[in-house]
């Protein structure tokens, strides 16, 4: 429950109280990996320890009605998902009070209201062997680095989505880079190979501001 803890979700208490940290006024951004769909996410043996998006958008206070009204008691700034489905619909992104779509003109005007929600569209490649859950930190070391260095979210992915990562990340070769497809050999979700990550909100947010000129992102698709 501590600002900015992490951890395993082992138990639902945990989960209960990861929901506790979230709400805090602080609490503008979250990463999550682990299990999940399009309505919860998972963790725990078996993934029986859950987050529901319901629970999500009821605790911060964030609504979005079909008409095309939003609610936003508590909008996050940016939201990463690295789970199953977590974008297959704006469920997620619209529980952390994150709009469909920004534009830099949008941003332009206001540009304390720059915010993003990454996830998969559905089912992606998880690690198999002990040495790919070392290889994807090495994915999750690259994103991150380009994030906290001031990179848009759609270089931050471009950077994390290749084998050889371009300067300034000469110095990694990346194995499990994000979206890594199911070898022919492998047993292959209902959707196969057609995963990939989506952004909602802005795909030109940095970590502290934005970058213009992200209206035409491959990631919104």
């Amino acid at each position: 429950g501590q600002l900015g803890a992490t951890g395993y979700l082992s138990t639902q208490a945990d989960a209960n109280n990861l929901i506790n940290n979230l709400v805090l006024d602080a609490t503008r951004n979250f990463f999550f990996s682990g299990h999940g769909n399009q309505y919860q996410l998972s963790d725990g043996p078996r993934g029986q320890v859950t987050v529901m998006q319901g629970i999500v958008s009821g605790r911060l206070g964030n609504s979005f009605s079909g008409q095309g009204h939003a609610y936003r008691n508590h909008p996050y700034r940016f939201v990463f998902l690295d789970s199953c489905q977590g974008a297959d619909d704006a469920g997620f992104a619209h529980a952390f009070g994150i709009f469909d779509r920004l534009s830099s003109a949008q941003i332009d005007a206001a540009p304390q209201k720059a915010q993003a929600f990454l996830s998969w569209v559905y089912e992606p490649r998880a690690p198999i062997f002990d040495n790919e859950w070392d290889d994807e930190n090495s994915t999750y070391s690259v994103f991150f680095s380009a994030w906290m260095s001031g990179y848009a979210l759609d270089e931050c992915i471009n950077y994390a989505s290749v084998e050889y990562p371009p300067s300034p990340f000469l110095n990694y070769i990346l194995y499990f880079p994000l979206g890594i497809k199911f070898t022919i050999t492998q047993p292959k979700p209902p959707a196969g190979n057609s995963f990939h990550l989506r952004i909602y909100g802005y795909a030109g947010i940095t970590r502290t501001g934005y970058k213009p000129g992200f209206d035409q992102s491959f990631y919104y698709r």
